[in-house]
């Protein structure tokens, strides 16, 4: 009781307390760095390593892509439905099918297949065919009669586009 004088306050509890230690701040920055650089690591090997849900997501993913099967058809030449002179288209191209398999049928159903093709092309006119729409049309139009003489084979409905090779109308 000696030591302590009369009238003065106790000394205040926080000056008693022992001060907190702070992080340097290039710490705390090198903690937070790594933290979102093993995040960002975790995230990419579980993003890689995931297996695609679909051949849809495989082609996306840049899978290996199945290439088209072709076959080649030999040139038409054919008069136009011109009504005030006479005009000709030659036109070759392929036909792009669904399967290997079928190629036997198409070979097969030949002839059928370019009958039917010939009234097609036989019905358009010039200036039917001027345009990029006007090829697109037609080409639709080649597919939907190729398909339509394999009806009823094994090669059915599996003509899924023409890829026109040669065109000239005079």
């Amino acid at each position: 009781m000696a030591d302590i004088k009369q009238g003065a306050a106790p000394a205040p509890a926080a000056a008693q307390a022992p001060a907190r230690k702070r992080l340097p701040k290039k710490l705390v920055i090198m903690v937070a760095a790594a933290l979102m650089l093993g995040v960002s690591a975790a995230g990419a090997f579980i993003y890689l390593k995931r297996t695609p849900a679909s051949a849809a997501d495989a082609a996306k993913t840049g899978g290996p892509r199945k290439l088209p099967n072709f076959v080649d058809l030999d040139q038409f030449t054919v008069n136009l439905a011109e009504k005030e002179q006479d005009r000709y288209m030659q036109i070759k191209f392929s036909l792009e099918i669904a399967s290997q398999e079928a190629e036997t049928t198409i070979k097969e159903m030949m002839p059928a297949l370019r009958s039917e093709i010939l009234l097609v092309l036989s019905a358009r006119q010039a200036t039917d065919l001027a345009s990029r729409d006007g090829k697109q049309a037609l080409a639709k139009d080649i597919v939907d009669a190729a398909n339509r003489s394999l009806d009823h084979t094994a090669a059915e409905h599996s003509v899924t586009a023409v890829r026109i090779t040669q065109l000239i109308i005079q």
